[in-house]
């Protein structure tokens, strides 16, 4: 049955075969792009008793994805859209066993999907710089606090003492 229907089938499996390159040929290109970054502690957050907190890469890899960064990332474009609209072309993945971020973005623009792509590698990066410049900030203010706190009781204490010297 199939040998007497062969031009049959050779006729429709050409079409099908000239529909799907005339389609796929209309389609505009799609290129992607992609920057590495490496994620490590921030320096200078741990102490001489805890070592700096090892980053986790899965949240690493949302924060990218996140509208904080993109608001960012938007910025160093020159994007007038909403920013939440440049997370639509992003995708961010972690290799297993690394402490990279792979940060890829497509576009129809090869040019342009290199320049979002490392847009949103230089936006994670100045976001997470703020929040651990942020954090070594309020830390240095609490060592502040305390130390006033402690001047203040040394002073306290040098004063009955040197009140307690006068008396005798």
């Amino acid at each position: 049955v199939v040998w007497l229907r062969k031009w049959s089938i050779l006729a429709i499996t050409l079409l099908v075969v000239a529909v799907a390159l005339f389609l796929s040929s209309r389609q505009p290109p799609v290129y992607e792009a992609s920057a590495k970054v490496l994620v490590t502690p921030p320096q200078g957050t741990g102490t001489s008793t805890t070592p700096p907190q090892e980053p986790n890469l899965p949240t690493e890899a949302e924060l990218v994805n996140s509208a904080a960064v993109a608001e960012i990332a938007a910025k160093k474009l020159g994007y007038d859209g909403a920013p939440r609209t440049l997370l639509d072309s992003l995708s961010v993945d972690q290799p297993t066993d690394t402490d990279i971020i792979n940060i890829a973005y497509r576009n129809p623009d090869a040019p342009e999907a290199r320049r979002r792509a490392a847009a949103f590698a230089a936006a994670y990066l100045e976001f997470r710089t703020k929040t651990a410049t942020d954090a070594i900030a309020e830390s240095a203010r609490g060592i502040r606090e305390q130390i006033q706190s402690l001047t203040n009781q040394y002073n306290d204490l040098n004063r009955k003492l040197q009140a307690l010297s006068a008396n005798n």
